[in-house]
């Protein structure tokens, strides 16, 4: 699954790490720019990069996302196709806004999919994952870029949910349900 195969823009690590500490100026003192030295609770340029690399490669493979995170909740690792599609252009559909990215359709990413190996068509339309290590491994990597967003999703509707008609809600009640609710649903 080549990145530059996508036509995303790969800066270099130079770049990435300058960008980086310019955001995070307010936590990180750095001593040395072209050492890029920082000093600040243990954060150093590989976990930076890591990170931007981490929240770039999301929109880069998000439509596979769609597919592998149903794929990864298989007991068996089989679905009927017309399945994951519904699945799929659901939250295809959901997550739309999140990304602006070229539409890419179901059949195109179970191609993908197949061409790497990661799942198999079967002949009664079932599409099943590899039961090698690799193809567990990126069924589990894929659907990582999209499991957040789930997550938050479901966190906000948890909170909107919470909320009273007609009650004021101090800030500390809020952030108190923002960040608790989630955790003990």
């Amino acid at each position: 699954m080549c990145i530059r195969d996508r036509f995303a823009h790969v800066q270099s690590e130079e770049n990435i790490a300058k960008s980086c500490l310019k955001h995070l100026s307010a936590a990180v003192e750095v001593k040395s720019t072209s050492d890029c030295l920082i000093y600040a609770k243990g954060l150093d340029k590989s976990l930076m990069l890591l990170g931007y690399y981490r929240n770039a490669l999301g929109r880069v493979f998000l439509y596979e996302g769609f597919a592998t995170c149903w794929l990864s909740k298989l007991k068996d690792g089989r679905v009927a196709k017309e399945v994951l599609k519904n699945k799929y252009e659901y939250l295809a559909d959901l997550l739309q806004v999140e990304y602006i990215v070229p539409s890419v359709t179901f059949c195109e990413t179970v191609e993908l999919l197949k061409s790497k190996g990661v799942v198999t068509e079967l002949k009664e339309g079932t599409v099943e994952v590899g039961r090698n290590d690799t193809s567990l491994f990126w069924v589990n990597y894929l659907a990582s870029f999209v499991w957040p967003l789930i997550e938050c999703y479901f966190a906000n509707a948890l909170f909107l949910y919470s909320f009273i008609v007609g009650r004021k809600m101090t800030y500390a009640t809020v952030c108190h349900k923002v960040c608790i609710l989630p955790h003990f649903s």
